[in-house]
């Protein structure tokens, strides 16, 4: 069986788009899967120089048409694209408002729009010498089901396509740019084959409007990546997060508190945020008091990131929705990885959803809702104390490693080709 995979995040990019798209394209040909990836040279997001195209798999590059890359500021080694916004009222401000603008009146349904056309054409090429029985694809960014929708049409194979994330968490707009968005996502959907998604909540989403039940695929991790001995636990005690934190979205003065409070008891003990810059957690944590408890270590490879996780003392994991479907249906791209690491994890966040249950399941985990100050500092006193529940089994976690999802994955391919 051949497959054409359309995938906007694939290295050298990285993020967790990048490496769910790679761990398919690496473990499906064990499972008799032949893969043909399509994908941009460059991206609108930093390049990670740990992550390499798997060997043996066809990855045809193709060039894209979007302002931001053309404007040099996408595909930069060692960050993300983009930046913080500027204050309201300088000029970096009001090149926020024309770039918002641009965002609505152009990028639609996203900024990543400018791929399709070439996508389309590489995927015609690519055809002819490699033709695919399915086109799988993975979004966001939307566009890329876009390609892949008009690429399996053509081609008169089906189109599987995978949602990593919400649709209203993809939109930024209302009024009638929604309703556009509403519009192109259903005609791809009324041709999607069949689809799989990164969480339960998400498939339920995508399940009221597309045909067929789906399939349930949660961002794994790699087994090879915590190969090797154990390393060696930061001194003093550090509490790590990865990954983005985007403080804008949630509020962690309560975190804060709840550190301060423990820096006042005399404990020593360090908390550590690796990933891209966030000029907003800085200042809470400047305003809280605590800024000279906390290290801000900035974006770096995922080799890295998992070495920074088997160094912690504990990790940090916080959910940015706290109410509603989106805040039950959420798992972040780094859980199974946490959960791998053997360390144990301060959760918090709703105490009902995807992802607390998923940690109690598999064991591992401290809870505390993210405004009860107290409990998260009796939780993180506990840890220092080393009162930690014991790790994940490794056992429990094996379905969830990537090599056994590509299988999974693989299966499904032969049910839908059938």
């Amino acid at each position: 069986m051949r497959v054409l995979l359309f995938a906007y995040y694939f290295p050298p990019m990285g993020g967790i788009g990048s490496l769910r798209a790679l761990g398919f394209a690496r473990h499906l040909p064990a499972a008799g899967v032949e893969v043909s990836v399509i994908a941009p040279r460059t991206g609108s997001y930093g390049l990670d120089p740990s992550l390499a195209e798997p060997s043996g798999i066809r990855v045809a590059r193709t060039g894209s048409l979007e302002p931001s890359m053309l404007l040099g500021r996408g595909g930069r080694a060692g960050a993300p694209s983009g930046g913080p916004s500027a204050p309201k009222g300088s000029s970096s401000g009001l090149k926020a408002c024309v770039r918002r603008l641009v965002h609505r009146v152009l990028y639609i349904p996203d900024a990543n729009i400018g791929w399709v056309p070439p996508a389309v054409a590489a995927g015609r090429r690519e055809a002819r010498e490699f033709p695919p029985d399915i086109v799988f694809s993975s979004s966001p960014p939307f566009s890329c089901h876009i390609a892949a929708s008009i690429t399996a049409q053509r081609l008169g194979v089906p189109h599987v396509a995978d949602f990593r994330d919400f649709f209203s968490s993809q939109r930024l707009f209302g009024g009638l740019r929604e309703k556009i968005d509403l519009r192109i996502e259903n005609r791809v959907l009324r041709h999607v084959t069949d689809y799989t998604a990164a969480t339960q909540g998400v498939r339920e989403v995508v399940r009221s409007r597309a045909r067929g039940t789906g399939m349930t695929l949660l961002n794994g991790y790699d087994e090879e990546d915590f190969a090797g001995d154990a390393l060696p636990f930061r001194e003093p005690f550090t509490l790590v997060h990865i990954g983005t934190t985007y403080a804008g979205r949630r509020d962690p003065r309560p975190f804060f508190e709840a550190v301060r409070a423990l820096a006042g008891e005399g404990c020593e003990f360090r908390v550590r945020f690796v990933g891209a810059p966030d000029p907003d957690l800085e200042a809470l944590a400047a305003a809280a008091g605590v800024a000279g408890r906390c290290d801000f270590a900035g974006f770096t490879t995922h080799e890295e990131a998992v070495a920074e996780m088997r160094r912690a003392g504990a990790l940090l994991l916080m959910l940015w929705a706290e109410d509603g479907h989106i805040a039950r249906g959420t798992v972040a791209g780094k859980t199974l990885e946490y959960l791998r690491s053997g360390r144990p994890i301060l959760y918090l966040g709703p105490t009902d959803g995807e992802t607390p249950d998923l940690l109690r399941e598999l064991g591992g985990s401290l809870f505390a809702r993210s405004e009860d100050v107290a409990k998260m500092t009796s939780a993180l006193r506990a840890l220092m104390d080393g009162e930690a529940p014991a790790p994940a089994d490794p056992d429990r976690l094996a379905p969830y490693c990537r090599r056994a999802q590509a299988g999974r994955l693989a299966g499904r391919f032969r049910e839908v080709v059938a």
